[in-house]
């Protein structure tokens, strides 16, 4: 497990490097006065990870570049859902009419209620997915 961690760890730092490079400079400086003879932390779960909750907003600065790109992600998740939400509302649309049209027995009732059901859980997902993407 701690491999793992290890690994995780160093991708987070490497891509936390790259987003806030002055998060970069504040892991050195802590690592500076942590380890000022030389000797480094061994052990995985003692590595700070300076997430961006823990930092003082008015040290770090996140780049407009990357503040772009999270709006993007955003505006593109928002989509996917709406489109989602729009497949599964014609899909209960389309089950309901021909239930209507064409279901006349208790076994094609209950697999197109089934349908329906589903449908409606996925409806309620997408949904859920939308309002996340515009919190």
């Amino acid at each position: 497990h701690s491999n793992i961690l290890r690994r995780k760890t160093a991708a987070w730092i490497e891509v936390q490097t790259i987003s806030m490079p002055k998060a970069a400079k504040e892991r050195a400086k802590a690592l500076l006065k942590a380890s000022p003879d030389g000797t480094f932390i061994t052990k995985a779960y003692e590595i700070p990870l300076f997430l961006p909750l823990t930092l003082q907003v008015s040290k770090i600065v996140v780049s407009e570049e990357l503040q772009g790109s999270k709006w993007k992600l955003c505006k593109g998740k928002a989509y996917n859902a709406l489109k989602d939400l729009q497949n599964f509302l014609r899909l209960c649309l389309h089950m309901y009419t021909h239930k209507c049209k064409n279901v006349q027995s208790v076994r094609d009732n209950t697999c197109v209620a089934i349908v329906i059901d589903t449908a409606s859980e996925k409806i309620n997902r997408a949904a859920e997915k939308y309002r996340a993407a515009h919190a």
